[in-house]
């Protein structure tokens, strides 16, 4: 054991980044210094992706913020697409776009390949949701609306669970991922949202209950499928939180049926045909339950497919008071820990002239995005309430997360 122990050591000191990531307890959060139009973040309801690098294009490593609600307008539903350049950090509006253009839009999702940005569904207005989905091309700055392909391939072998479908459910507050690696690579999982309002008898408008279908879409081939589960399966929710690692879906909390706040914690295998549901089992403390939050994957060398040496973050969230916390959870044993907010005194840095509290911002409908292996960065969110309306986040958050030492290097550069 003695020398198991001094292996492992010198394994960690052979590998600062994994003793990093493993050591990671705490985090700092500041505003992030933007110039130029930096009010077109200003929103809720919106997606967020980043061009990958390896792009031949105008947006390689840019984010793209699209649609939403709030912006420049403040309460205007939203179908522009702002941008933010993180070598300078400066945010434009692209006006020079063609095709045809998504109607604006709120509370729809977002995946994106090295040439385009898909989005699905949404809302127009409460009653309303959208069963369409759009494609854009970074090549040409062109919109396209997508058709499902319903032709089945002669060797392609269709399970009993499984059923081709030529259009998406109209549905919005759900989640749209892609997967890169195994079985399902280059395929989107849809699921959960809140679909389309309907009146009853007495004309009082109701909620149809969340779905629970997955929607598969391949990207290659524009094949849409519908995807029952008979035996274990999560309930019906909307407003979950969402990530992937490796060929692994891992869903947590939302509001499920009954407006019920949840907690759970699943994930879905992809890496072959058979797809199952697992339940995970808790250890530690885990969040409480809350919707409007965000589960984000930390990785070593940003390898996706490395699950050992991954991360899951929890941030912020709706569990009805705002919750302007992080958790972090371990995949190598299933444990949740709190992750804990850094302040001045504790980095002992003098830096007034970075906002390290931003507490003016709620860590609830904000999007998220992994810049590097220790940084995120947190866009829009807000909140809406009867008495004095919405609030939108003023600023871009960046988050640093590690042990103390790391973050105080990571300022000093």
């Amino acid at each position: 054991n003695q020398n198991q122990n001094q292996n492992q050591n010198q394994n960690q000191n052979q590998n600062p980044l994994l003793t990093q990531l493993q050591l990671t307890n705490n985090y700092l959060r500041r505003d992030l210094n933007c110039s130029g139009r930096r009010n077109i973040a200003n929103r809720f309801g919106h997606t967020t992706i980043l061009v990958p690098k390896e792009s031949v294009n105008d947006f390689a490593s840019k984010i793209i913020i699209f649609g939403g609600y709030g912006g420049s307008a403040r309460h205007t539903r939203l179908n522009d697409i702002a941008l933010l350049d993180l070598h300078n950090n400066s945010w434009q509006l692209l006006n020079e776009v063609h095709g045809k253009i998504p109607e604006p839009r709120m509370f729809h999702t977002s995946v994106t390949t090295s040439s385009s940005m898909y989005i699905f569904g949404g809302r127009t207005n409460p009653s309303v949701a959208l069963n369409d989905s759009y494609k854009f091309n970074f090549e040409t700055k062109n919109w396209q609306q997508i058709e499902c392909n319903n032709s089945i391939n002669s060797n392609q072998n269709i399970l009993a669970n499984e059923k081709i479908v030529t259009s998406f459910i109209a549905r919005y507050r759900h989640s749209a991922n892609l997967v890169t690696t195994g079985y399902f690579k280059n395929c989107v999982f849809i699921f959960g949202g809140k679909l389309s309002s309907q009146k009853n008898m007495k004309n009082e408008c109701i909620n149809i209950a969340p779905s629970n279908e997955i929607e598969l879409f391949n990207l290659e081939t524009n094949q849409l499928k519908l995807i029952t589960f008979i035996d274990i399966y999560p309930e019906p929710r909307f407003s979950h939180a969402t990530t992937v690692v490796g060929s692994r879906l891992f869903i947590h909390g939302g509001i499920g049926t009954n407006e019920k706040l949840l907690n759970d914690f699943w994930l879905l295998e992809t890496n072959t045909n058979n797809l199952c549901w697992i339940k995970i089992i808790q250890n530690g403390i885990p969040p409480q339950p809350r919707c409007a939050h965000n589960l984000i994957t930390l990785n070593q060398n940003n390898d996706n497919e490395n699950y050992e040496n991954s991360k899951i973050i929890l941030i912020g969230g709706n569990s009805p008071i705002i919750r302007n916390d992080m958790y972090e959870f371990n995949l190598n044993n299933s444990s949740w820990q709190l992750l804990e907010l850094l302040s001045k005194k504790d980095l002992e840095l003098d830096l007034e002239s970075n906002n390290l509290d931003s507490k003016t911002s709620v860590m609830t409908k904000q999007t998220a995005i992994v810049i590097n292996t220790n940084q995120i960065l947190l866009f829009g969110g807000g909140i809406t309430c009867f008495s004095f309306g919405s609030f939108f986040n003023q600023s871009t958050i960046e988050l640093t997360i590690g042990n103390k030492n790391l973050i105080k290097s990571i300022l000093n550069n």
